[in-house]
């Protein structure tokens, strides 16, 4: 019997064109992609934990997250509602020049996404889920981690 996929990720994993979750769906009973166009590591746990925590996942199911840039921030301000998703925060205009000197952080995105894979790892162990993961960019890639690389590399998982 062909279990159920549960996919989370960025654009990577879900936008206008085909992303990889198309070509996984005919092998799965029914996949759920909460994939969303600019979400960062943050939103990704979240939903993913949300999941987990309403019991949704069953023992033989298959969650894929593609962890998405250390360069993004996912916040819900005020009373608004859900999450707003920008992207890159360098170029996100929901943050101020002045809000990303002051208060963002990659080294602070690196240590939280340490957590983030931790607890996935244990929750799925705990509820017998298969569990893949992987990175949306290559880890050298100096763009999107600039001088904070390195500390990517010194973090155990």
């Amino acid at each position: 019997m062909r279990r159920k996929l549960y996919t989370f990720g960025c654009s990577y994993t879900e936008f206008e064109w085909i992303t990889w979750v198309d070509f996984l769906t005919p092998y799965f009973s029914e996949t759920r992609n909460f994939g969303v166009s600019g979400a960062g590591n943050s939103y990704i746990f979240n939903s993913f934990a949300n999941l987990a925590a309403n019991d949704i996942l069953q023992p033989g199911d298959t969650v894929i997250i593609q962890w998405s840039s250390l360069m993004r921030e996912n916040k819900i301000f005020s009373m608004e509602g859900g999450y707003k998703l920008g992207g890159f925060i360098y170029n996100n205009i929901l943050y101020s020049k002045q809000y990303v000197e002051k208060y963002f952080n990659p080294i602070q995105t690196a240590f939280e996404l340490v957590s983030y894979i931790t607890s996935v790892k244990s929750i799925c162990k705990d509820r017998g889920v298969i569990l893949k993961m992987f990175y949306m960019l290559l880890p050298g890639e100096g763009v999107f981690f600039g001088k904070h690389a390195q500390y990517l590399f010194l973090m155990k998982t």
